[in-house]
């Protein structure tokens, strides 16, 4: 799905998403905090506030929603 559908899909039922493609090693937690998306990974310092997408994260259609469980 896009990333308008998984973010409103994640807001309403307190999750996050991430793209299939990505390794499964990291998910974005969208928030209207401050903190903006929080990237929530298994290594190095996370989670880490101010999510910075590139192009291709933005334009893909292969994101998906999924637990806000720990990794």
């Amino acid at each position: 799905m896009n990333i308008y559908e998984a973010v409103k899909n994640a807001y309403q039922s307190n999750a996050m998403i991430m793209r299939e493609s990505w390794p499964h090693l990291a998910r974005i937690e969208p928030t209207d905090s401050p903190l903006c998306c929080v990237v929530h990974a298994q290594v190095g310092r996370f989670p880490r506030a101010g999510w910075q997408p590139q192009l291709a994260d933005l334009i893909a259609e292969d994101r998906v929603v999924i637990s806000n469980k720990r990794l």
